[in-house]
């Protein structure tokens, strides 16, 4: 299967909404914990990959007080799934919270 239509299981932390242990593929026996509140939003994963790659881009942009939202190579695999994950559960809720405002507002 090509890494495009892989699937990863993620799971949230309980008691921690911005925490996850998202799935390995090499080794999905041992999830990765990320925690998206990490680094003013850049996010943290205890991957190989973010501590190698990822974790020096946002340390020396932020050092240089550049803005790593501008780098797209920041975020690894795992960070942009949990990402993705809470985005979409936040919307999914603004989305009923909105129904329900415009039924009210229109009886």
């Amino acid at each position: 299967m090509s890494a495009e239509n892989r699937t990863v299981r993620i799971t949230e932390i309980p008691g921690e909404p911005w925490r996850f242990r998202v799935e390995s593929w090499s080794d999905p026996a041992n999830p990765h914990v990320v925690d998206l509140l990490q680094h003013r939003g850049a996010g943290e994963c205890s991957c190989w990959n973010w501590k190698r790659q990822r974790w020096p881009l946002i340390r020396d942009a932020e050092a240089q007080g550049l803005k790593w939202e501008t780098n797209p190579h920041v975020f690894c695999r795992h960070v942009k799934v949990a990402r993705n994950y809470r985005l979409n559960s936040l919307l999914r809720k603004l989305s009923v919270a909105a129904e329900i405002e415009r039924e009210e507002a229109n009886p």
